[in-house]
């Protein structure tokens, strides 16, 4: 049984995906090295505290009220 959803492509085109693939890893590259750590700070000050605090509050032995 042969999976005809592939399309051929030529070397060309191939090159070009390559190409750009490339590029895209580079300016990432780049705009972490500009904005650091930030994204990932404020995901965590979003979403990362709320789930300690609620992770927190499920571990805890004290019974709630």
């Amino acid at each position: 049984m042969t999976d005809n959803s592939l399309i051929p492509i030529s070397d060309e085109q191939a090159k070009l995906g390559q190409e750009l693939v490339k590029a895209v890893r580079d300016t990432s590259g780049y705009f972490t090295d500009i904005l650091g750590d930030i994204p990932k700070d404020l995901l965590g000050l979003l979403i990362g505290d709320r789930v300690k605090v609620r992770s927190r509050g499920t571990l805890s032995l004290e019974p709630r009220q």
